[in-house]
């Protein structure tokens, strides 16, 4: 499915970021090639191979910290209360 086009500029850099990685699968698809290097995907007959850009490395590097976060949160949430 398409994305629809956005009805505005970003309003800051966060915005954009997020513009970015958003979507069903791309989240997992970064970390994908940022754990496992190249990678193919649905092999059916053609074969594509993916890896990272350095554009991707440094936004893999800025996802971090998000990630560290929310992983101490799923840690906190899997905890009895």
């Amino acid at each position: 499915m398409a994305k629809a086009p956005r009805l505005g500029p970003y309003i800051c850099g966060i915005d954009a970021a997020l513009d970015v990685v958003s979507g069903k699968w791309k989240g997992l698809i970064l970390w994908e090639l940022e754990t496992h290097g190249v990678r193919r995907f649905a092999e059916v007959p053609p074969r594509v191979e993916y890896s990272l850009t350095e554009h991707g490395r440094t936004l893999n590097r800025a996802l971090g910290p998000l990630g560290a976060r929310d992983a101490e949160r799923m840690r906190r949430d899997l905890q009895p209360h």
